[in-house]
């Protein structure tokens, strides 16, 4: 079973932030998925 954080770790930093995306990897996650805005 592969973990997978949404958007990083939206509980510690906001999503979708390089932030989100290095707590997500330090709490063992496998994979990051994200979001991707078009305007």
């Amino acid at each position: 079973m592969r973990r997978v954080g949404h958007k990083g770790a939206d509980l510690i930093a906001p999503g979708n932030t390089v932030a989100s995306f290095d707590a997500a990897l330090a709490a063992g996650v496998d994979m990051i998925e994200f979001d991707v805005l078009l305007e």
